[in-house]
């Protein structure tokens, strides 16, 4: 009997000691911490980050979700309160003051990225709330390229337009000549803000002037009428499309397509922002038929001045709400830190308001001078608007261009502002 008990105790020393042995082998083989990283980014411009970020990182994964940026605004909130809020994000604009107002996002502060950002008055005040700073912006300047094919202008004899009637004569040249005057990848609703910015001239004034407020979305909150804000450009797309120098494609074009379709050869003129420059596409294109070009929009008002739009683009901010905070902060000081955001706009060709020395493409530099010199003004955009109102502001032109008049589109916007001014806080 004495026996017996004895191996029994050896019996349940041993299933304990397996017992723990298993628990110590699931608790040792937990696999690494999983973030979650969102962008509007959909041809993989922020995966080298990501990938930089995992292969320096044995105990983080970042793993991306690339989401439509026409619907970007609307989906993050879906997640925000599904209570799904991703542990880093990129975001607009807005975002960054409705996210830091509601207690979503971490305050970085404390972070270099922050401290870079100080100097920079316009972008450190906008992503401040109450001394602390919650937002770092990316990418920033000056809007409004327009995109040209040399090598087809060279080939017909046309010039860069220095006036509008110029401009007007090089679109039915184009079209005379078989070939396409200016394609957007409107599937993607958000390509139609890239010719808004183009033509902002038309509509920066004099519905401006009567606020007294230079920065378009202020003059907006302060009582600037709407439809006369956005007439002139309303009016602009609306002879575009009539005339078929904005043509139909650009309603079903992808802008991942769009972009292909420029270089082949085909289109003369494309709205897009600095980072056409030194896509993967242009530059491989086949020189006998394309040779990148950029302008800005001849654009005058009654006084002979013309205008372009200075706005900041890309944010990115940290969710408060993560459970993985730390990792998470490890992985924004990472990307967000001088060598990681070089060597995210260099390549890209991306402008920013952040003190960084690097190289940017001379058809990049050419507009910069362009519109800094004598005959153009910037006009400011970064005062809060109501929730998805970029959105709406793309989707305005593609209603036209989809057969809405111009009034229709008109009240149309006006009354989206009007239904959510009171939305806008600071």
């Amino acid at each position: 009997m004495r026996k017996m008990m004895s191996v029994l105790i050896i019996v349940c020393m041993l299933a304990s000691t397996a017992v723990l042995f298993a628990a110590g082998q699931e608790e040792g083989s937990k696999g690494p911490v999983e973030l979650t990283y969102t962008t509007w980014m959909t041809k993989g411009e922020d995966k080298p980050w990501i990938d930089a970020f995992n292969a320096a990182n044995d105990d983080v994964i970042v793993k991306m979700d690339m989401l439509e940026g026409g619907k970007y605004p609307e989906l993050i909130r879906t997640r925000v309160l599904a209570n799904d809020m991703p542990d880093v994000m990129m975001l607009m604009g807005n975002q960054i003051q409705e996210f830091s107002r509601e207690g979503y996002l971490a305050d970085i502060t404390d972070t270099s990225a922050a401290k870079l950002q100080s100097s920079t008055p316009m972008a450190a005040d906008y992503n401040s709330r109450d001394g602390k700073v919650y937002g770092l912006n990316i990418t920033g300047g000056f809007m409004g390229h327009v995109w040209y094919n040399k090598k087809l202008f060279s080939d017909l004899g046309l010039s860069v337009p220095e006036t509008m009637d110029e401009f007007w004569a090089v679109c039915e040249a184009l079209k005379a000549a078989d070939k396409d005057p200016m394609l957007l990848g409107g599937a993607d609703t958000w390509t139609y803000k890239m010719l808004r910015f183009a033509s902002w001239t038309t509509f920066a004034d004099p519905a401006m002037k009567a606020t007294g407020f230079g920065d378009i979305g202020e003059a907006l909150y302060n009582g600037a009428d709407v439809a006369e804000v956005y007439r002139g450009h309303a009016e602009f797309i609306d002879e575009m499309v009539k005339k078929g120098y904005l043509i139909q494609a650009s309603l079903t074009t992808t802008w991942p397509q769009s972009s292909q379709i420029f270089v082949d050869g085909n289109v003369g003129m494309f709205p897009q922002g600095p980072w056409m420059a030194t896509l993967p596409e242009v530059v491989a294109a086949d020189p006998d038929k394309f040779e990148m070009g950029v302008f800005a929009m001849p654009i005058e008002n009654e006084e002979g001045k013309r205008y372009v739009i200075a706005t900041m683009d890309r944010f990115m901010g940290v969710s408060s709400k993560s459970d993985n905070l730390d990792a998470s902060m490890d992985f924004f000081n990472f990307v967000t830190s001088d060598e990681s955001l070089i060597g995210y706009l260099e390549p890209q060709g991306l402008t920013t308001l952040l003190d960084l020395d690097y190289e940017l493409p001379q058809t990049i530099i050419d507009f910069k001078k362009m519109v800094t010199g004598e005959k153009y003004t910037a006009v400011p955009y970064v005062f809060p608007t109501p929730a998805a109102w970029e959105n709406q502001e793309s989707q305005m032109p593609k209603n036209i261009q989809s057969g809405a008049t111009v009034e229709q589109a008109l009240t149309e916007i006006k009354n989206y502002y009007l239904d959510g001014k009171e939305t806008i806080k600071f």
